[in-house]
């Protein structure tokens, strides 16, 4: 009865702290024991005794018709693991059973083929490979040959996906719910920092690959010294068949990964809206998280609360408070309390693509219909991201994007269109806008943005950068991201000269200058391919057919995406087409002479 009874998943960890008290307080000295008179522990009974209540009431109540995510894990790792490890306990084989059950049956509902986690929130993600590699522990040290084998396969899509959506630092991006809970908080650490958690899968499966920096603390407690490897290092190729992970890009649990250079680390959600109510989703359809040089650029703002204060909730899951777009002040996904939701959107990508010396991503979502948000992304190792938003549809709206930027850059504006951002550690990185100078905006009381929640409970200022853009559709913005630390960078938005009719209307180029050395990115205009519909229907090529002028030259395509380089006045260089075969290039009109 009470207050410490309600939860049974809170049941649950209390009894996994217990197990591990009784592990390390029990071997006390013999001379202490034999001052008690009989040389035994006087309290381990009644902690026992303890114990079977809790894992009894757990056992009757188990979360299967609320929160049958991670609450219904956990509590089957509980009981799993103590009925493992108690097994003189009158009731031990009946939770091990249980517990050993429901974390098999659950593989196939909540670990997503691609090693995700169904809710689609990286901190559930990380809960869930926790619980199965204590698990697996637990599995192999008692001999549990009924169970080894699927916890195994379980924590190596799991630890990979982990290791796929987090930073060359360790860091998992902040996407989706994260209340800030540890399985095993043996130091202060922050939630989205799963070296611990790495280097504990790295062991139990002989993955080297899998681990971040040095080998840390965390599994000499969990798995004992004798199956760690002192000063271990990252491995790269010693018979790990998936050793690469560390420059890998990827998809995992609707999440479009790329890692454009050395230290850089970008995330695209173009998935599903979480699990069943989508209770632990966010509205952040085609939002970005992006890390520069191992540092965080743009972040997802966070959590903050699940019940503490409705406001706060629906605000910092909303679409204004990712990076995304928001049409008419609309987020794209409607909330409907704490934990559901009235309406919610689905992305789908239409291409993602890895070529040399560039990334390409397009991917439209649902949650404006009949409008459609297209976001097209181009990553050059230059150190150079373009993303290109556009709204299609008919009528006039007002269109906006915003960036929310990591707490340890500070933005100043140089000039129209461009804000520099120092980072307190020194460098800085340019955000250029054509054509559209961002509002800059710090814990604003009048909109509410500039916050961010870099853990659970709390919120500090941060800032947000926003584009703005009303009237007839198409609406198109565009955002550079240029790490190129004091170089001044010139961003140009070029229309079409001419385009097909059977087109959408928001194909579009952007010129980076710097110096004498110019990049042209041209964007068509393929139909957008909407969540459910077939992948496989054919195309009207023809309909993405756009003409651009380049000073003394005109070129045509019918490319989705067409990178061009070159220097100033000279004949530009095809370095990659996407969805296209050709680029046909001619003097422009006036202009002696054509190739």
């Amino acid at each position: 009865m009470g207050i410490n009874w309600s939860s049974m998943l809170e049941l649950g960890l209390r009894s996994l702290s217990w197990l591990w008290a009784l592990h390390l307080f029990s071997s006390q000295p013999a001379a202490e024991k034999a001052a008690h008179g009989d040389g035994a522990d006087p309290w381990i009974p009644g902690l026992l005794a303890g114990l079977h209540a809790q894992l009894q009431q757990v056992l009757r109540n188990l979360s299967r018709y609320f929160s049958p995510n991670t609450h219904l894990t956990g509590e089957a790792l509980a009981l799993y693991v103590c009925g493992r490890a108690l097994p003189e306990l009158r009731d031990a084989a009946g939770w091990a059973t249980a517990g050993r059950q429901i974390l098999l049956e659950q593989i196939g509902v909540q670990v997503t083929p691609d090693g995700g986690h169904c809710e689609r929130a990286t901190h559930y993600l990380r809960y869930t490979l926790d619980f199965y590699l204590m698990a697996l522990a637990f599995a192999r040290a008692t001999a549990d040959g009924a169970a080894t084998g699927a916890f195994e396969e379980a924590c190596e899509r799991l630890a990979w996906a982990t290791r796929l959506l987090s930073d060359e630092g360790g860091r998992l991006p902040n996407i989706g719910d994260d209340d800030g809970g540890r399985l095993w908080p043996l130091r202060e650490r922050e939630p989205g920092d799963v070296r611990d958690s790495l280097a504990a899968a790295a062991i139990l499966l002989d993955r080297p690959g899998l681990l971040v920096g040095r080998l840390p603390e965390e599994p000499l407690w969990l798995l004992g010294p004798s199956l760690a490897w002192p000063g271990a290092q990252p491995s790269h190729g010693d018979g790990d068949r998936r050793a690469a992970v560390c420059g890998a890009e990827g998809v995992a649990m609707g999440y479009h990964v790329a890692r454009p250079r050395p230290g850089d680390h970008l995330v695209i959600d173009a998935g599903p809206h979480g699990f069943l109510n989508g209770g632990h989703a966010h509205a952040d359809s085609l939002s970005i998280v992006y890390t520069v040089g191992n540092r965080p650029l743009a972040i997802d703002p966070g959590t903050f609360t699940y019940t503490m204060s409705r406001e706060w909730r629906d605000r910092l899951r909303s679409s204004a408070w990712h990076n995304t777009l928001t049409v008419d002040g609309r987020s794209q996904s409607v909330p409907d309390g704490p934990f559901h939701w009235r309406n919610a959107a689905a992305a789908h990508a239409q291409a993602s693509e890895r070529g040399e010396g560039y990334w390409f991503f397009e991917g439209v979502h649902d949650g404006y219909l009949p409008l459609v948000h297209r976001r097209r992304v181009a990553a050059l190792d230059s150190g150079c991201l373009v993303v290109v938003d556009t709204v299609v549809g008919t009528g006039d709206h007002l269109a906006e994007v915003h960036w929310h930027l990591d707490g340890a850059w500070k933005a100043r504006r140089e000039a129209e269109g461009v804000i520099v951002l120092d980072h307190e550690l020194g460098g800085s990185c340019q955000i250029a806008t054509p054509g559209n100078t961002p509002a800059v905006l710090v814990a604003d009381e009048a909109t509410g943005l500039g916050w961010r929640s870099p853990a659970y409970g709390r919120l500090v200022p941060c800032t947000t950068a926003r584009l703005t853009a009303a009237g007839r559709l198409p609406l198109v913005l565009v955002s550079v991201f240029a790490d190129w630390d004091g170089f001044p960078l010139r961003v140009e938005r070029l229309q079409p000269a001419s385009a097909s009719a059977g087109g959408s209307g928001d194909g579009l180029a952007v010129r980076l200058t710097a110096g004498r050395h110019s990049d042209v990115l041209l964007f068509g205009t393929y139909p957008p391919l909407l969540p459910g519909e077939d992948a496989e229907a054919p195309r009207d090529a023809a309909a993405a057919v756009h003409r651009f002028g380049l000073g003394r030259f005109e070129v045509t395509t019918s490319a989705r995406f067409a990178w061009l380089a070159g220097e100033a006045e000279a004949s530009p260089r095809v370095l990659a087409l996407v969805d296209g075969n050709a680029v046909v290039e001619a003097s422009a009109p006036g202009v002696p002479g054509s190739a």
